[in-house]
């Protein structure tokens, strides 16, 4: 069995049917407060999907982790996934955040240790801040502000990252992804990427914040999938700290021209790129991955932007016509 927390958000329903998919055998155990947009549908899709392989339990983590008292309960990974991840969402709960990449790792690692399972924690690009180097690469220690707006959300993976790293020290299997920018289909949260398609499907004003000319390279959650699963099932030996999981499939663009790029898109409605103020002075001006030690696992991107925009356009417009 695999406990993966926050299996019902975004990226964790993705890797969920994933697992489901890599081993018939495999059974799947949910936690998740269903507390991210969808993340109810979501949770509802996965138990329609294999209903003898999923279970779904709705709790706060921290609160089941607290009472969890199932000797018949045993997992052979753990992967921890369970955090607000985008700024709309964790601004507004920033204990919760805190919490989730601290305590709740913290409790993991020990539940992990006791079944002898691999955890596996999925940190954030946004432990680089904004950088000064291009691309990063694992080893850079980034520029993060401790008590920015972000500062919840970043230090709370830094966090995260130090308890793995301590782990790896004393012989436990503690296994950090960096996931960069992913979007795909059931991405609804409000950033980037869902936000520039939901005016694709409706014809709504995009509001662009600030110049636009923050730079950003995007994955599409197919190969960041395929790249959580590299590392998950990796030797030991294989393993180098941290791994950065994104794409470097296409060029790195500005917020601008991915606005254009979605214009363009066909069956895309035509819509307005407004101007809007910046809303977050701290918002990485650029951010693209070193993706060397993650090539070193057998892993390489296979789907374009553009590919992946237009699968997530069809999407979103069955979605907008609901």
């Amino acid at each position: 069995m695999i406990l993966v927390t926050g299996g019902a958000g975004f990226l964790g329903y993705h890797l969920c049917l994933a697992l489901l998919a890599r081993d018939p055998s495999t059974s799947v155990f949910v936690v998740d407060d269903l507390s991210s947009p969808r993340s109810r549908e979501r949770a509802e899709l996965l138990m329609a999907r294999a209903p003898v392989r999923v279970r779904v339990v709705v709790a706060d983590l921290l609160e089941w982790l607290g009472r969890l008292q199932a000797p018949d309960l045993r997992f052979a990974e753990v992967w921890h996934l369970a955090s607000p991840a985008s700024p709309r969402l964790y601004k507004v709960r920033p204990l919760d955040t805190l919490r989730l990449g601290g305590v709740a790792v913290d409790r993991l690692i020990s539940m992990a240790d006791e079944h002898h399972a691999r955890l596996i924690f999925a940190s954030t690009s946004e432990v680089y801040g904004n950088p000064e180097i291009h691309p990063q690469p694992e080893s850079y220690a980034g520029r993060v502000h401790c008590d920015g707006p972000r500062s919840c959300y970043d230090e709370a993976k830094r966090y995260g990252e130090a308890l793995c790293a301590v782990a790896r020290g004393i012989g436990q299997s503690a296994r950090v992804v960096r996931i960069f920018n992913t979007y795909g289909p059931e991405l609804d949260d409000g950033r980037l990427v869902p936000a520039l398609l939901r005016s694709a499907a409706t014809g709504e004003d995009f509001e662009l914040h600030g110049d636009g000319l923050q730079r950003r390279t995007l994955a599409y959650v197919s190969d960041t999938i395929a790249g959580m699963l590299a590392v998950g099932k990796a030797e030991p030996g294989a393993l180098q700290g941290p791994i950065n999981v994104g794409s470097d499939l296409d060029p790195e663009l500005s917020v601008l021209a991915i606005a254009k790029l979605v214009q363009a898109l066909p069956g895309a409605k035509r819509f307005r790129i407004v101007s809007a103020p910046m809303q977050d002075a701290h918002d990485p001006q650029r951010r693209r991955p070193d993706l060397t030690r993650l090539r070193g696992l057998g892993w390489t991107p296979r789907v374009s932007l553009a590919e992946g925009l237009a699968t997530t356009l069809e999407w979103t417009r069955e979605i907008a016509r609901r």
